[in-house]
C-alpha cells in the first residue's frame, strides 16, 4: 500500500509524505513520472519533493503527483481517483486550519484536549471534517485526473498561489507565487525580450513570479511575465528563469490584476 497522508500534522510532514510517495513508486526520473500525467512537469515535481519545496504544496499539483506516482506504480483508473481524493482532502483539512493538523495516532491517544472528556469531542470533529472534505475532494479530483488540463485554473484570470520558491538565477527567495493558465509548450527567454530562448514551458497552468515591459510582442502589449522553464535550451547557468510574453498567457487583461509584483 502506498504510504498514507494522514500521518501527516505539518506541511513539512506532508512534503515528507509526497517524498514517501515518491520512494514507493520506485523512485523514477522526474521525466518518466510525468509522463503518466498530463500537465505534471518536472519542474512541479522538483517544487513538491526536491531540495527546496514549496511550503505549501498547491492542491492540483499535488493531485497530479500523486496520481502520476500511482499510474507509475500500474495501479487501476478505479482506485486512483479515491486515493486521490484522499490525498486531497487531507491537504484541504491542513488548509483549512493553521497548516497543522492532529495525526491518527494523537487523535486515538486522546492528547489534544478541548475541553470536558479529553480529545473525544476534537476527535469526532476531526472525523467528520474528513468526511466531508472527502465528499468535496472527490469532485475536484475527479476534475483533475479526468482531463489534467489545469485543475481550478479558468482561461482568462490568474490567483495568488501560497508557498516559496528559490530563485538561483536571482539568489533569492520569492515569498509568493502566482498561477496563470497559459500555452503549454512556450518559450522563456533570457530577457524581456524575443532574444535568447533559454527555455520551455510546458505546464498548463504554470506559475509566474512578477511581470515587467519589455520588447511588444504579438499580444499588442510589451508585458512579460517572469517565471521559470520546464525545460533547459540555453545558458544553464540562468536554470531555466526567464520570461515569457503576455501573449502566451491567457488572461483577460494585461497585466493580470492578480499579479501584483513588478519586477524590479
Amino acid at each position: 500500500m502506498p504510504p498514507a497522508p494522514e500521518e501527516a500534522g505539518t506541511w513539512a510532514e506532508f512534503t515528507e509524505r509526497l517524498r514517501a510517495l515518491y520512494e514507493w513508486c520506485g523512485r523514477p526520473k522526474y521525466r518518466a513520472l510525468c509522463l503518466r500525467c498530463p500537465g505534471l512537469s518536472p519542474a512541479t515535481v522538483s517544487t513538491l519533493i526536491g531540495k527546496n519545496p514549496l511550503t505549501r504544496p498547491p492542491d492540483a499539483a499535488t493531485a497530479r503527483f500523486v496520481e502520476a506516482c500511482l499510474r507509475y506504480r500500474g495501479w487501476p483508473d478505479s482506485e486512483i481517483e479515491a486515493e486521490v481524493a484522499r490525498w486531497t482532502a487531507h491537504r484541504m483539512l491542513m488548509d483549512s486550519g493553521d497548516g497543522t493538523v492532529e495525526t491518527g495516532a494523537e487523535v486515538e491517544a486522546g492528547t489534544v484536549v478541548d475541553g470536558v472528556g479529553g480529545g473525544r469531542g476534537r476527535r469526532w470533529r476531526s472525523y467528520l471534517a474528513v468526511g466531508v472534505l472527502v465528499v468535496a475532494a472527490a469532485g475536484v479530483v475527479a476534475f483533475v485526473v479526468g482531463r489534467g488540463d489545469g485543475g481550478e485554473v479558468r482561461s482568462g484570470q490568474c490567483h495568488f498561489l501560497r508557498g516559496t520558491i528559490e530563485d538561483l538565477r536571482a539568489k533569492q527567495t520569492w515569498p509568493h507565487m502566482f498561477q496563470c493558465a497559459n500555452r503549454p509548450g512556450v518559450s522563456v527567454y533570457e530577457k524581456a525580450g524575443f532574444g535568447v530562448k533559454v527555455a520551455v514551458l510546458e505546464t498548463d497552468p504554470s506559475w509566474f513570479i512578477c511581470w515587467t515591459r519589455g520588447e511588444p510582442h504579438s499580444g499588442g502589449n510589451d508585458v512579460w511575465y517572469y517565471t521559470q522553464g520546464d525545460r533547459v535550451t540555453a545558458l544553464p547557468k540562468l536554470y531555466g528563469w526567464g520570461y515569457v510574453p503576455a501573449s502566451d498567457v491567457r488572461a483577460d487583461r494585461v497585466p493580470d490584476p492578480a499579479i501584483t509584483r513588478r519586477c524590479r
